[in-house]
């Protein structure tokens, strides 16, 4: 398989260091879920993967390339065309309808076509909410219509932060499922932030385990990379989350599951 995204002894944080020497490849086709503890930096992580300008917000140069080439040295019309990228958290000042928030998430080229964006909307079953006005969706409906322009915009790579937050199961679902129909079939790549690991376990193709950056040895990597059956182990996982728990053998899909047995300072069995 041919890599798109590496990245190479990345380090980035606000005022103070959060991503620490972090290093991984994904290659056509690969679906990553991003999993780790709250406050471990999934967020600062794929932020870096895009080289973002917020305050304070600092990130180690040449660190991450698409097919070959750093971002470093693309300007942010570069980048939005070769990385996509669903924030965790926003809301929109402008009445726009569904159809023209979509058309923003392509605003980089001069080929537009009505058609490919019905195609996108029915894909994630919201087709019924094309001509609504963002502004009077509700938080679900809004995280859809958010999913469906990072999609339309095409690119080789695609991060998501949390995109299932505020959806209910079935939506959950058939939304990773899709995401992944849509990498398979355009050879691209995406890297899904979630807090849900027996479904990451079920739709990704390899899992990043993300460590605190003050919980790691000095010679310990904070990004563990893996399939489920390597990462998704009893030990790592009630380590990393400090909570006992514990594994087992999916009965349809035959992945990784994971349950709560207890808290780690709890004796009782």
């Amino acid at each position: 398989m041919s890599c798109i995204l590496k990245v190479e002894k990345l380090f980035s944080g606000y005022k103070e260091l959060i991503i620490k020497d972090v290093s991984f490849e994904v290659n056509a086709g690969e679906v990553i879920c991003l999993i780790g503890a709250n406050g471990s930096g999934k967020s600062t992580l794929l932020s870096s993967l895009v080289n973002m300008n917020f305050k304070n917000f600092v990130c180690s140069k040449n660190s991450v390339w698409v097919n070959g080439k750093s971002i470093s040295f693309m300007n942010r019309n570069e980048i939005a065309k070769n990385i996509s990228y669903m924030i965790q958290n926003e809301s929109c000042v402008w009445n726009f309808s569904v159809y023209d928030f979509i058309c923003l998430g392509n605003y980089f080229s001069k080929n537009i076509f009505e058609n490919k964006i019905d195609e996108i909307l029915s894909t994630l079953n919201i087709f019924e909410l094309k001509n609504k006005n963002v502004n009077q969706l509700s938080g679900g409906e809004f995280q859809k219509v958010r999913i469906a322009r990072t999609i339309f915009q095409n690119t080789p790579v695609l991060l998501f932060d949390e995109p299932i937050s505020n959806l209910d199961i079935n939506y959950q679902y058939s939304l990773l499922k899709s995401i992944r129909k849509i990498v398979k079939e355009k050879k691209s790549c995406a890297i899904i932030s979630i807090h849900d690991i027996n479904l990451a376990s079920i739709f990704a193709d390899k899992i990043f385990l993300l460590k605190k950056i003050n919980e790691c040895s000095e010679n310990e990597n904070q990004l563990l990379v893996g399939n489920s059956e390597e990462i998704l182990t009893s030990k790592t996982l009630s380590t990393c989350f400090n909570t006992k728990l514990e594994t087992f053998l999916h009965p349809e899909y035959k992945k990784i599951q994971v349950y709560v047995k207890g808290n780690l300072n709890d004796e009782t069995k």
